[in-house]
């Protein structure tokens, strides 16, 4: 009862909100860890360990999400700027520790940590100092970005560390350093 009654209180939440709430559900009906997740219209399934054989893990979905909103925020950035980009494509590397799920203990943060981003753009008649600012504008504007620095207290790292190569090879996301 507890549980209807919290989610009936969220639910209200939600409706009486003024700002967008994302809602999401998971169930799973054995320990295979496989959930049925709802977001919205979209059902899919996740794995909530870290097999990574049966379904998607939860670390792959966020990583996965996390690299498509930063294409998209490549895309709306060089829209925004007039900047026709022919092609833009974001690899989102991190490393899992998955605990004592695993059965090794080890002193890295549970679950992912030290994310880093690559974009790569193609845009022929941009400078390399627009496809910088583009790639700048899509970090800030990720929603995704914005959580897992400030929810972890991950620092943005500094401006010398952003850019890796020309051609706006960048280096979006790092965790902390020691």
């Amino acid at each position: 009862m507890t549980i209807s009654a919290a989610t009936n209180a969220h639910e209200h939440a939600a409706k009486a909100s003024p700002i967008p709430v994302i809602q999401a559900r998971a169930t799973a009906a054995d320990a295979t860890g496989i959930a049925r997740a709802v977001v919205g219209a979209h059902e899919f399934l996740v794995e909530g360990g870290g097999n990574f054989d049966l379904a998607p893990s939860s670390a792959e979905i966020l990583v996965g999400a996390l690299a498509a909103d930063l294409v998209d925020g490549l895309l709306l950035a060089g829209d925004r700027r007039g900047i026709g980009i022919e092609h833009a494509r974001v690899e989102v590397l991190t490393y899992f520790n998955a605990g004592l799920i695993g059965g090794v203990a080890t002193d890295d943060p549970i679950g992912p940590h030290d994310f880093t981003a690559t974009c790569k753009i193609v845009a022929p008649k941009a400078t390399e100092t627009e496809l910088v600012a583009i790639r700048e504008e899509a970090e800030a504007a990720s929603a995704l970005v914005q959580l897992l620095r400030n929810a972890t207290g991950w620092p943005s790292p500094p401006a010398s560390h952003r850019l890796t190569k020309p051609a706006c090879h960048a280096t979006l996301l790092t965790g902390p350093t020691a």
